[in-house]
């Protein structure tokens, strides 16, 4: 053989081969006999993520506001088997669980398989975005390719892997996978808010307020506002901390007392 044959999902190739004969003086020789040749399916293709320096991305070097995103570039590196080489692209399952917001991203494939595109869970925002190039089916290769971060994600404190799956796969369907070295760094501004300032009269207000309880009796109500500024990430979730047993504390750091009357009718100091 000059070349490679097909073996549709590895499977061995039989050529089944009749032998004929005559001896020298042309008499036809009986019992035909029978050759069977067996080609057997060769060496697999081979991928791998062979960048010398990771992708690694900060997202406070991001600004989605103006429209500023950040792309790195990787090498992965196709070596041939005994076939050339069909195609090289993002595989159709086994993507990461990523979240933004709390929401699981959903991922798109181009029609070539080559870009991946990372969305929100509505579709609406694009998170980040990676292009596969073209191939040589003919040659062992070190190829380039982008990955642009658009806005954050959900991450951990330490980093978060984004390990996207490639495969490449030869003429007659042998493939290989390999899982795509990419890190994505919590950063950005922090969620910040100003102090809350709550002043509280022991006087009941004069006005019957029935638009805050419902109970139709005056009250010592106040209220206030704050601001909260988001960084990067989305704000989800706002909560009051209270620690049950906790001491009330004035502003210089005293606790709150109160004088009442016991069951005796005695004075009793009261720790709030």
């Amino acid at each position: 053989m000059s070349l490679p044959i097909d073996n549709p999902s590895g499977n061995r190739v039989n050529f089944a081969l009749s032998l004929n004969g005559e001896d020298s003086d042309g008499t036809i020789i009986s019992g035909a006999g029978n050759v069977t040749i067996r080609v057997n399916d060769g060496g697999a293709p081979q991928v791998s993520d062979s960048t010398e320096t990771p992708i690694n991305i900060d997202e406070g070097d991001l600004d989605p506001s103006n429209t500023v995103s950040v792309t790195q570039q990787g090498t992965v590196s196709t070596t041939l088997g005994s076939d050339s080489l069909k195609s090289l692209t993002f595989s159709t399952d086994s993507q990461p669980e990523l979240t933004a917001g709390g929401v699981a991203l959903v991922y798109t494939l181009s029609d070539d398989g080559r870009t991946i595109t990372a969305n929100t869970g509505d579709g609406t925002e694009t998170i980040f975005v990676a292009t596969l190039p073209d191939i040589n089916g003919t040659s062992n290769q070190n190829l380039t390719y982008d990955f642009t971060l658009y806005r954050p994600f959900d991450n951990d404190t330490g980093g978060t892997g984004v390990p996207l799956q490639v495969e490449v796969q030869d003429t007659d369907g042998d493939n290989d996978t390999a899982t795509l070295n990419i890190t994505v760094n919590d950063g950005g501004a922090e969620h910040t808010q100003n102090n809350i300032d709550l002043t509280v009269s022991e006087t009941p207000n004069s006005v019957v307020d029935s638009n805050e309880d419902g109970d139709n009796k005056a009250n010592t109500d106040t209220d206030t506002s704050f601001t909260v500024t988001a960084g990067l990430d989305d704000v989800v979730d706002m909560q009051v901390g209270i620690e049950n047993g906790a001491a009330v504390l004035d502003s210089n750091g005293n606790q709150l007392t109160q004088t009442t009357l016991d069951k005796d009718g005695n004075l009793s100091l009261i720790h709030i």
